[in-house]
């Protein structure tokens, strides 16, 4: 595996998968104000991209990548001309990342160990 400076980390979902939990608590606060609770929908990202910038210590974007576990990430790679390595246990689907450019992993431990 090609050895990167820097690594942009998505935490949410990629590092902690915290999707769970968050809709537990959503539905907890519904709850108490009587009102309906709400579903998970794993394959929905609607996000802007145009305001990305690389963080600073990010100096050269070849030798960057940015994990995370959404297309949105995959976007933020191509705008910051980075790597990408996509993790499928996350909010979005194997099969969904599949259909980009870039490497999906099942976990961040497979990505550790190369594959």
């Amino acid at each position: 595996m090609k050895r990167y400076d820097s690594i942009v980390w998505d935490w949410n979902g990629t590092l902690l998968d915290d999707v769970d939990l968050s809709l537990e608590v959503v539905n907890e606060l519904l709850g108490e104000a009587r009102l309906d609770r709400v579903a998970l929908f794993r394959d929905c990202s609607v996000l802007d991209t145009r305001n990305c910038r690389a963080p600073e210590s990010c100096t050269n974007p070849r030798r960057t990548v940015v994990i995370g576990d959404t297309n949105h990430e995959a976007q933020v790679a191509g705008h910051l001309r980075a790597d990408c390595i996509l993790i499928s246990n996350g909010h979005q689907s194997a099969g969904r990342l599949s259909r980009l450019q870039w490497p999906v992993f099942d976990s961040l431990r497979s990505v550790v160990a190369g594959g």
